[in-house]
């Protein structure tokens, strides 16, 4: 049944993945911060291999996380999610 889910998903088109480009969006919003990895995750009280594969696309997001990035650095979550943001939105 999850593989039927799958193929339909309009997100990921069947491949499980998010077709978002979260990790480089993660990755745009430290460079700005001029932070390293290290420092960043530190930041969002997270390991750095942590970061790096989210980064990568090899590790889902913790809703905790994007809650951090958001309050701690005002990064939209529609934003990095790849999603219009409210005001765009559709009903």
């Amino acid at each position: 049944m999850s593989g039927d889910f799958l193929h339909a998903c309009p997100v990921c088109g069947g491949s499980g993945a998010l077709a978002t480009p979260m990790g480089t969006r993660l990755k745009e919003v430290r460079d700005k911060l001029d932070m390293t990895q290290e420092q960043f995750a530190r930041s969002l009280g997270m390991s750095r291999p942590s970061l790096a594969n989210i980064e990568a696309g090899r590790q889902d997001v913790p809703t905790h996380f994007l809650v951090a990035v958001n309050r701690l650095y005002g990064i939209s979550v529609n934003w990095l999610l790849g999603l219009p943001e409210a005001s765009e939105a559709t009903p």
